[in-house]
């Protein structure tokens, strides 16, 4: 006999970082989309603001290929920021 309600496996942080993580990745490809044209005439370095839901090395480590990999196809210079809390990240 099949049970009424199937158990749910609990939820996982890592499950959560990923989903973080490319829901992060779409937001910064249209917003680097967006400000590329902008940003094509100035030297300086575009931001890739990350908000601190992990420590960060944890972050530097899980985005730095990604980074690297836009960076590339944009040829515009990137530099990820992250930030000790919250606060600071809604500041920026």
């Amino acid at each position: 006999m099949t049970p009424v309600c199937p158990t749910i496996k609990p939820h996982r942080r890592s499950h959560w970082a990923l989903f973080m993580r490319s829901l992060l990745t779409q937001s910064l490809l249209l917003f680097m989309g967006l400000a590329l044209g902008a940003s094509a005439q100035a030297a300086t370095a575009l931001k890739f603001a990350i908000p601190p839901f992990l420590p960060q090395a944890e972050i530097e480590h899980s985005f730095g290929p990604l980074v690297a990999k836009i960076s590339a196809l944009t040829g515009a210079p990137i530099e990820i920021e992250t930030f000790p809390n919250y606060l600071a990240f809604w500041q920026a």
